[in-house]
């Protein structure tokens, strides 16, 4: 038979799943490197590079010689003017900033000093231009500095974009480290007062689902569990029990199934019903049409007897969830109680695959329905903060919370020997 595995896996894969659910941080820090890479780049890094290539050419100087004869007064200043004309500096400046120095053998060297080194070359050169045609005995080299490499900002923001990834991606692992995620069945027992009726293995290492034939510690574990289930449980009768979860993760409708497998297993006569409209069906685990079910007998298009199921495979009866159509009344808590009391007098387990614990309450309307609830906790994945929001939000039938099961447990939390004498009062 094939069987749906889930995507929960191991505490490890429960681990980056954790870091999973922090990915937006990830991004987010992304975001903010690659701006402050931008804003770096345009507003920190470009002047560092422009100051660092002041002081690196220091007060740079252009120098031109020429012939003593030629540098008459009139034409160095048509020279200047010429000069003038094709750089940023005024004719007035360049007059400041040229030196005229006597030479040897008839030459007058003229120096060109100006702030940019780049300036002082094209004014040097314009000079050089101009006196090209006035017999110049010689042109000295001016200094031509290399140009100013400025950063790239989008390289610039890619790295530390990736480094404001890194830096999320770490707060995330640390965040899935200490998120107060529960990790070991101690840390349940002595966090709350109710009891932990067992300690399961993760069913999706054995197929999903308990049977006969499932390998150590499997029937160990659900042994265990109705054991403890029938102790809370005494006394002759139908009994009706639910399971719901702490958070949103996908495993009651598992759980409510091997419990339901389970107890048919040691010869009662079980009805597995799925009353969690939104969450995944117990029908597609069992491989079993999801509806006609719940909803379709609520709304009074199906009978019981059209809507009942049995499991070939595993001997239990299930009640799908069913289809909700446009138009149907909500299924409130007096038709679910009603649907009980019917039902109580044609099986011995009642075991209902519940909705979240916050909506709970809109089926169950008081603990009279209902003989017992059994609440998952998920080793690593369940938070004790979830769990103290399920019991408050189930404190309506708080009598009837019979304990927790820890599923997908190391182990070594998977104790066999642990009986439960009876239920603890809570103070």
């Amino acid at each position: 038979m094939h069987v749906e595995k889930e995507t929960r896996g191991g505490l490890g894969g429960r681990f980056f799943k954790g870091i999973g659910r922090r990915l937006p941080l990830v991004l987010i820090f992304a975001l903010i490197g690659a701006i402050a890479g931008m804003a770096l780049s345009m507003y920190v890094i470009k002047p560092l590079y422009q100051a660092g290539f002041a002081a690196a050419t220091g007060s740079p100087e252009a120098a031109v010689s020429f012939s003593e004869r030629i540098v008459s007064a009139d034409a160095l200043s048509e020279a200047l003017a010429s000069a003038g004309k094709e750089s940023t500096y005024s004719t007035e400046e360049l007059s400041e900033r040229v030196k005229i120095i006597p030479g040897e053998q008839d030459v007058v060297n003229v120096t060109v000093n100006l702030p940019n080194a780049r300036d002082a070359y094209d004014v040097a050169v314009a000079l050089a231009q101009y006196a090209g045609g006035l017999d110049v005995l010689d042109v000295s080299e001016a200094y031509y500095p290399k140009t100013i490499s400025y950063p790239i900002a989008k390289y610039n923001a890619a790295a530390l974009g990736a480094a404001g990834a890194l830096l999320g991606l770490l707060l995330a692992i640390i965040g899935a480290a200490t998120d107060g995620m529960i990790r070991r069945r101690r840390d349940v027992e002595r966090a709350f007062t109710r009891p932990v009726i067992a300690a399961t293995p993760d069913m999706t290492d054995y197929g999903g689902l308990y049977t006969a034939q499932s390998p150590w510690p499997v029937p160990e574990a659900f042994h265990n569990m109705i054991k403890n289930v029938n102790t809370l449980l005494p006394g002759e009768g139908s009994k009706i029990i639910g399971v719901t979860d702490a958070g949103y993760a996908e495993g009651k409708e598992r759980m409510a199934s091997n419990i339901a497998i389970a107890l048919g297993e040691h010869g009662q006569r079980v009805l597995l019903m799925d009353a969690d409209f939104d969450g995944k069906s117990v029908s597609s685990l069992l491989n079993l049409p999801k509806e006609p079910g719940l909803l379709d007998l609520m709304a009074g298009r199906e009978q019981f007897r059209t809507t009942l199921l049995k499991d070939p495979l595993h001997g239990i009866y299930v009640l799908p969830s069913g289809n909700r159509s446009a138009g149907d009344s909500p299924v409130t808590g007096q038709k679910m109680t009603m649907l009980l009391q019917l039902l109580r007098k044609h099986f011995d387990y009642i075991v209902i695959s519940l909705p979240e614990a916050e909506e709970v309450y809109n089926l169950i309307e008081n603990e009279s329905v209902i003989d017992g609830i059994l609440l998952i906790i998920y080793n690593g994945s369940s938070t004790f903060k979830e769990v103290k929001k399920a019991l408050a939000e189930l404190s309506f039938v708080r009598d009837r919370i019979l304990g927790f099961i820890y599923d997908e447990a190391e182990e070594d939390d998977i104790v066999y020997d642990a009986e439960i004498d009876a239920l603890p009062v809570e103070v």
